[in-house]
């Protein structure tokens, strides 16, 4: 019988054996277009995300966000998953 992997925020929820699920990303600087992609949202929605947390978190420098601030992003949103379909 299969493992079924579960993600934190949907517990119930089983992703198709077909796929493998990874929550190992590199803490760098990205900018907002890469985080956006990586949560696979829109920059609204990041926005809307990261706006509680502005205080802690600093304005951007430039086009990126620092490794610290990345550090941070990851620990208030939570882990960023990846899902690889298996060959």
């Amino acid at each position: 019988m299969l493992n079924k992997t579960t993600t934190p925020a949907d517990t119930g929820g089983h992703f198709k054996p077909e796929y493998t699920v990874s929550n190992t990303v590199r803490v760098k600087p990205y900018s907002k277009k890469e985080l956006c992609n990586m949560y696979n949202i829109r920059h609204r929605q990041l926005a809307k995300w990261l706006r509680p947390f502005l205080e802690e978190i600093g304005a951007i420098n430039g086009r990126l966000y620092t490794a610290k601030q990345v550090d941070i992003i990851f620990k208030k949103l939570g882990p960023v998953y990846d899902m690889r379909e298996e060959v």
